[in-house]
């Protein structure tokens, strides 16, 4: 109940953020933007995968899937031409297996994250037709579930999946303007974060994604 209360404020945070934009840009600043993107969530840091003993699997590891199915929207304020700092929610379900030495096969289960974004950018280029950005990036991760493994005639590996805070991040964006008010969004968005406090479940989450953008 604690996870689906935290996501729901998330949720309602970024919700938020888009109704309060038009205002906000009126009030203080012209160029807020609101976006919509889709693309691929993938692991493109391998090198933390890892083995580790278990009692009752042997020597075991559990290992994210390379690609997955993403999506999310975030809210841009811009505070100067070349600075401006954004706030989105992510989401993708990806997949794991687990394999071990004791007991046979190679399982697999879901594990859903909703990353809530929070970056601070430097526009390198900024013109009326194209815009692009470079950013840190921070992200409280939330976990949807837990995932569990049935080994036929061994047991049942599960893992507590585990929210936690991560400021170890980057993002590179551009839009591309085809309107007044609108413009195609290509952008990329890395954190470093396990699933886990354990640590056992590494998964680095990279969005890599396409979307359209509504300037207020």
């Amino acid at each position: 109940m604690t996870k689906q209360l935290m996501v729901a404020a998330a949720v309602g945070l970024l919700c938020g953020s888009v109704f309060q934009a038009p205002a906000f840009a009126q009030e203080q600043y012209p160029n807020v933007k609101g976006r919509f993107w889709v693309g691929v969530q993938c692991r493109c840091v391998l090198s933390d995968d890892d083995t580790f003993p278990d009692p009752v699997f042997g020597t075991a590891e559990l290992v994210a899937a390379k690609s997955a199915f993403g999506l999310g929207g975030d809210v841009e304020f811009r505070l100067a031409r070349f600075f401006s700092f954004d706030v989105g929610l992510g989401y993708s379900s990806t997949s794991v297996e687990f394999s071990h030495t004791v007991g046979a096969g190679v399982q697999e289960d879901n594990l859903g994250m909703m990353p809530l974004f929070l970056g601070a950018n430097v526009h390198v280029l900024s013109t009326r037709r194209v815009d692009v950005s470079v950013g840190y990036l921070a992200a409280y991760m939330f976990y949807l579930n837990d995932v569990s493994f049935d080994v036929p005639g061994t047991g049942t590996f599960s893992l507590p999946s585990s929210n936690e805070f991560t400021g170890k991040g980057f993002s590179v964006g551009v839009d591309i303007a085809t309107g007044e008010r609108w413009a195609v969004n290509l952008a990329l968005r890395m954190v470093n974060a396990d699933a886990d406090s354990t640590h056992l479940l590494p998964l680095d989450p990279t969005f890599i994604t396409v979307g359209v953008t509504r300037k207020f």
